[in-house]
């Protein structure tokens, strides 16, 4: 689970071969809890299943705020099954009666974007997901956020409840926990002010439910830009030596059990 960060940074085929599981990358373009936990749930809702193991992907983004309207339209297809889903995304979100019960008018705001985007983007830089994990053979340009002021971790409290409800359902469900910081660029990491907040907050909710945390933000990975594609991001290369580094952790350290 997580943002763009877990998107684009775990690969199942990697963790499904070295721990032997069957795992699924959650990972959520843009999105901070709010929508990461409702996709969880509908995830589960649909497949009606869950899992026993949950990899949380943690960052200076996962309780900055609440998300909203940012590609809403992935889960118009499901309105009319699973209205749990609808009335939780329109708390945030408001959709309109139209956007809620008249499927042409959900879809025709959002042609002419998937339209554009397929044809304009480079073929060569997609392919196809994998239980929901997106690989990016980009390699790293200059990033706008190494270019500009300093960064500042910050939370809302809005999000940080929603977090920790969440942490507390998974806990009383018995589900096995594991918090991961995944590979940043050395350069961005060292912009951020406030860091030690963060790891303040998180630290305080795995020590409450006993969760482990694993930091991989001072790894040798995070000072070669050849496997990023931008200062925050992973390309193919750095996920698969990252997803490779991260189950063989875990099953040298026996989280699973």
């Amino acid at each position: 689970m997580g943002s763009s960060r877990a998107f684009v940074h775990f690969n199942p085929r990697i963790i499904d071969s070295v721990l032997n599981v069957n795992s699924y990358n959650l990972g959520y373009n843009a999105s901070r809890v709010n929508r990461q936990v409702e996709r969880y749930y509908a995830y589960c809702r649909i497949q009606n299943w869950e899992p026993n193991t949950i990899i949380y992907s943690i960052d200076y983004g996962t309780i900055a705020g609440i998300t909203t309207n940012f590609e809403k339209e992935q889960f118009y297809p499901y309105f009319f099954t699973d209205r749990e889903l609808m009335e939780a995304f329109d708390k945030y979100q408001h959709f309109s009666l139209l956007d809620k019960y008249v499927p042409f008018w959900r879809y025709c705001t959002c042609f002419l974007d998937f339209h554009v985007y397929d044809v304009l983007t480079n073929p060569e830089e997609k392919e196809p997901f994998y239980k929901g994990f997106k690989n990016n053979r980009m390699k790293y340009e200059d990033d706008l956020v190494l270019s500009g002021d300093s960064l500042e971790f910050t939370y809302t409290e809005e999000a940080l409840t929603i977090f920790k409800a969440y942490i507390q359902d998974m806990h009383v469900k018995g589900k096995n926990v594991i918090f991961v910081y995944s590979p940043v660029c050395t350069e961005f990491l060292q912009k951020f002010k406030g860091i030690g907040r963060m790891y303040q907050i998180y630290g305080e909710i795995a020590a409450d439910y006993n969760i482990p945390i694993l930091d991989y933000t001072h790894e040798s990975i995070c000072n070669d830009t050849l496997y990023f594609y931008n200062a925050a991001h992973l390309n193919k290369r750095g996920a698969d030596i990252f997803t490779l580094q991260l189950s063989n952790d875990i099953k040298r350290m026996n989280l699973l059990n």
